[in-house]
Order: structure tokens, then sequence, then C-alpha cells
């Protein structure tokens, strides 16, 4: 009996051991994706491979299913994802992007695509940073703020609707705080707590009460005391006495009347003791001071969390636990974490959402291990691997310093499905029968390279 209790504490102990890695979660725009930063600075994702390689399926997605390295960078700060591209700030201050950039929402002075993380200028006193539709906003750590991308119906703030293709400040405050943004839509807080909003505003989510566009940043409301905003469908706002706002069209995902279309702040509920809080497409998700979970809106995946696919109009609690820190919203799909580093997802996961694995649907909290494979270069450690994509054949060229060495090819779970031994200068090897996805050639055991089969 005892032996069998040291070996049920040891295995829950491994269990805990290679799952407290994460520091930090972070979803964005169109939501099909979750990015996560470990404790050891590196960043991690999951879910459509295009955000990551700019590779799909004929335009259909390819499903990544367990978090991979982005790069070899340990000292990601954080991460905000737009519909179709990627900007992220290091702790060193610099801002970085990559993905689509058909407006010039990379910012790096042209319209063409990069799928590598490439930084923007040279400051490096950026503090925060958010995307929408192939638009990048950011404040800078002297409280200006800055935009560049598509500006149809001034989304950038700057008062016009011309697009940028490099970082352009939004007037001449240096009080920004904080902001956030949908598709074409943002908001923002100033140090005073003060809320401010701009771009489009068809459907009232601006909050000031019209549904007319603005191109430059508007007050709404005269409060001072906003903390934090998560722009979405609906936006949601946090106070400091702890109290969750709301606006835009309802669709269940108010705990009001259904029904209602609302282009002022509305108070979620009477709760005053909020502590953060995310929007998702139509699901929300927020907690308290205590450490407890809450979640309201659609529910047809499964990602409130309770194990249900019922909508629900008021806030219900997930669970039991009282150690959340952090959570964010996607579309059909969840994640948060623990204070312990723990992390767990849930809801949609038809191209691995979830990171756990599999592409099967979670209606409760799932939790999410830290070990994955590789990193996301397709030329590394003296390994070239092309063409790739590729649907037929596989070449491998190495030079001679691992020439003659053992190499095995692996899925995304680990799973071994091709062995052989490389020839000095180039190998070929036949992948046609395997199956769609994204693979690993490893070497020696040591040496890691990825590709894509098509």
């Amino acid at each position: 009996m005892k032996k069998i209790l040291l070996f049920i504490v040891l295995a829950l102990t491994t269990q805990t051991i290679n799952s407290q890695c994460w520091n930090s979660i972070y979803e964005g725009g169109y939501g099909y994706e979750c990015f996560k930063i470990k404790t050891d600075g590196t960043l991690w994702s999951n879910g459509d491979a295009y955000l990551i390689s700019g590779v799909n399926d004929g335009g259909n997605p390819i499903p990544i299913t367990v978090p991979i390295q982005i790069g070899t960078s340990t000292n990601w700060k954080s991460i905000y994802s737009g519909v179709y591209h990627i900007v992220a700030i290091k702790t060193d201050g610099t801002l970085w992007a990559w993905g689509s950039n058909s407006s010039g929402q990379l910012g790096n002075g042209t319209t063409i695509d990069n799928y590598t993380p490439t930084q923007i200028g040279t400051a490096s006193n950026w503090k925060s940073v958010t995307a929408g539709y192939e638009s990048t906003i950011a404040i800078k750590t002297d409280g200006t703020l800055w935009a560049l991308g598509w500006n149809n119906v001034g989304q950038l703030g700057n008062g016009t609707t011309i697009d940028n293709y490099t970082p352009t400040q939004i007037g001449t405050a240096n009080n920004w705080s904080s902001v956030s943004t949908d598709f074409t839509s943002s908001f923002a807080i100033k140090t005073d707590g003060t809320l401010w909003a701009w771009g489009s505003n068809s459907g009232g989510q601006l909050g000031d009460g019209t549904t007319i566009n603005k191109s430059t940043p508007i007050q709404i409301g005269t409060a001072n005391n906003w903390k934090n905003i998560s722009a979405g469908f609906p936006t949601l706002a946090l106070k400091t006495d702890g109290t969750i706002w709301a606006w835009e069209l309802n669709s269940n995902v108010f705990s009001n009347d259904s029904t209602i279309i609302y282009y002022t702040l509305t108070q979620i509920g009477f709760a005053n003791n909020w502590k953060s809080i995310s929007v998702g497409n139509g699901h929300s998700l927020a907690i308290k001071t205590d450490g407890t979970l809450w979640a309201w809106g659609k529910n047809d995946y499964g990602q409130l969390g309770d194990g249900a696919t019922i909508n629900k109009n008021t806030p219900i609690q997930i669970g039991n636990a009282n150690n959340w820190k952090q959570v964010t919203a996607g579309n059909g799909f969840s994640t948060a974490l623990k204070t312990d580093g723990t992390l767990y997802a849930w809801g949609r996961n038809d191209i691995g959402q979830l990171g756990d694995g599999t592409i099967i649907d979670k209606t409760i909290p799932t939790q999410i291990n830290c070990t994955a494979l590789g990193t996301d270069t397709f030329y590394e450690n003296n390994i070239n691997v092309y063409p790739n994509p590729t649907s037929s054949v596989l070449n491998i060229k190495v030079d001679a310093t691992i020439a003659n060495q053992p190499y095995t090819l692996s899925d995304f779970l680990g799973k071994i499905v091709l062995k052989g031994k490389l020839n000095e200068g180039e190998t070929t090897i036949n992948v046609e029968h395997l199956s769609k996805g994204i693979y690993y050639i490893k070497i020696a055991n040591t040496k890691a390279s990825k590709f894509i089969k098509e």
C-alpha cells in the first residue's frame, strides 16, 4: 500500500512539474489561436498554422494541436494577435510584428507579408500594443499613442482615413495608459482614468450614444475611474470600484435583457469585486478579487466551461477554484492561467485552439502540459529542409558535422512516423503517405527542424 501511495504522489508531482511553466496568455482579434509566454520568456502558440508560418491547405487552416515555440528568443513580454498579423513587445521595450501586411500593419514601410518576427523601427520604449483588422496600435513608456495599418473608418485615430505603413503618433497627449481594439474600433484609458474611443461606430460600439464613426479619440462619458477595457463583441470595461460595464449589440452576452442594443455604457449586474475581464466572440470571462472564475454569453462549443453548451446571460462561476490569475477569451474557446503557473483551456478545438493535442471540443477546463517539440524555424541547427511546405518529397541537406547521423520524423504529439540515416550532402524522403500537418525532423536526438505536409 505504501508503494502504491508513493507512486501516486510521484506521478502527481511529475504532472504538476510538467505543467507549471506558464507566465502569461494572450488571444487576439480573430481568435483562432492562442499565444503563451513561459516563465523562461519563450513564446509559444497553437491553433491556426497560418499565423505562425503563413501556410494553409488551399485556404483551409492547418491545425497546430500542441503549443510550439516561436523563434528562439527568451525575452518576450507581451503579445497580441490581430486577424492575420501578430504584434509583440520584448522585455527590452522593442516592438515586433509578423504575418499578413496588406495594409502596412507590420510597420516595415511595405505591404509585403512576413512570417518571421521582425522589429518595427528602432525604438525601445514600447509599453503595450494591440491589433485589429490590419491595424496596429501601441503606447510608449512616455505615454504617447501610436498607430499604423488600415484606416478606412478612422481606426488609427489620426483624423484621416489614410493608411499608415509606419508608426504615426495619434495626437499630442502623453498620458495614455492602456489600449484595446476589435476589428476596426479602438478604446483607450488615460492615466487620469478617463475612457476614450475612435474608429467604426456603425453598431454603437464606441459607446457615445451615436452610430457615427470617429477618426479621432473622443471621451466616453465623464467618469474618471476606468481601470481596464477589453474590446470585442461586446466591449467590456472595468472600473476601479470593481464594477463591470458594457455596450454594443447584446446577443446573450449581457446579464440583462438579451434583446436590447446598448449604445451607452451599461453596468453588468451589481457585483463590485471584479478584478480582470476578457471578451471573445460572443462570450465573456472575468476573474473576481477572490480568485474565482466566471463566464457568460454564448456557449455553443462549451466555451463557458460549465460542462454544458447552453448560453448564459448572467455570470456563472466556473468550478470552485480560487486561484485564477489571468483569463483570455477567443473565438468559441477560452484559456486561463492559475497563480501556480498551470494552464487550462476549453471550448472550440477544431484546429487545435486548446493546445491539448486533439481537435476535440472540451466543455470544462482542461489542463495543458508544458512539453512541446522544437521551434517554428524552417532552417536551423545546420539543417536545410525543402521544399517546405511539401506534398510528396522532402529533401534534407546537412553539413558535414551532422552527416551520417540517424534521424527520426515525428508528428506534433511526438509519435515517430519515419526513421532513417542521413546521407552526406542531401537525403530525399517520400512523405506522400503522411497526413496533412506539421512534423519535425530530429537528428541524433538533439537537433530539430520543422516542415509542413500539405
